[in-house]
């Protein structure tokens, strides 16, 4: 199974001598350490659509960086929903509740049969693996996270896909 990830262009000789290892900086978005807690590591981030990026999230060095999209096999591995992706899909969160919830009639569609009375879903519910209410935060996503390294040998860089981005100071809270 093949998915994308993204990085700054000047991680690549790393990445392609030592793989994607977990626990590493993030410099992808600020809005997203909350996750950290729940998942126990800073995860890898993937997406399941190449072209899949938020270009206006990614915080860079310089206004020169660069973000390369690799390809790699995750065939095996497994796959967890990408919390903070929720928030892109009107989610709200409460992590002193460990919910997530969304305002009544923002609901995602695909989502209504796992949101409970309350409008909310339990985070714990989420990283369960194999769960189906975490498959079908996934399949509205397109985005998961691994919670393992991956090797040299599953990751391809693809070409041409580079973007030059702006520099921002997005926050979410």
């Amino acid at each position: 199974m093949k998915a994308y990830h993204q990085t700054n262009e000047k991680n690549i000789p790393s990445i392609m001598e030592r793989g994607l290892l977990i626990n590493q900086d993030n410099c992808m978005t600020e809005g997203g350490y909350w996750s950290f807690d729940y998942y126990g590591c800073r995860p890898l981030f993937v997406s399941f659509d190449r072209e899949f990026i938020y270009p206006e999230d990614y915080i860079g060095e310089s206004e020169d960086d660069k973000l390369v999209s690799l390809e790699v096999d995750i065939t095996g591995m497994e796959l967890l929903p990408d919390l903070p992706s929720l928030i892109d899909e009107g989610g709200i969160i409460d992590s002193h509740n460990h919910v997530i919830w969304w305002k009544e009639g923002e609901e995602p569609e695909s989502l209504l049969g796992y949101i409970n009375d309350d409008g909310e879903i339990n985070i714990h519910d989420l990283l369960i693996p194999n769960s189906e209410v975490g498959m079908a935060v996934m399949s509205l996503t397109k985005t998961a996270i691994i919670k393992e390294n991956i090797t040299v040998d599953k990751i391809k860089v693809v070409e041409p896909i580079i973007h030059k981005l702006r520099m921002t100071n997005k926050f979410v809270i």
